[in-house]
């Protein structure tokens, strides 16, 4: 049945087009609405995913440099324990010791 046969067959009574047509529009007006909420749903989780995958960036940056401070401050420990003995322990200063962001102290040279 063609639009214009059913029309045709509900000329006389207009409301019943309108309810028709109600009908058949609702659905399709819920359906572009769900689509549009998808997308802007869609865009958010990109929106979201980008900055988690920057934060991460910088958190690996940071972390890798925090690593190479370590491996040098781990090599300055090394050479400070060649030359400890138990004469330098004995007369150390505590105000030598640094700590380094509360993670184990490390003894200055001297």
């Amino acid at each position: 049945m063609t639009i214009k046969k059913i029309y045709a067959a509900t000329r006389s009574g207009s409301q019943q087009w309108i309810d028709w047509t109600r009908r058949v529009l609702k659905p399709l007006v819920q359906l572009k609405r769900a689509v549009e909420k998808n997308e802007i749903y869609k865009r958010q989780a990109y929106k979201n995913l980008k900055r988690s995958n920057e934060i991460m960036k910088n958190t690996i940056s940071k972390l890798t440099e925090e690593m190479k401070t370590c491996r040098e401050s781990i090599r300055e420990e090394f050479v400070n324990f060649e030359n400890l003995n138990t004469d330098r322990l004995i007369h150390m200063d505590p105000s030598q010791i640094i700590h380094y962001n509360g993670r184990r102290p490390a003894i200055k040279n001297g």
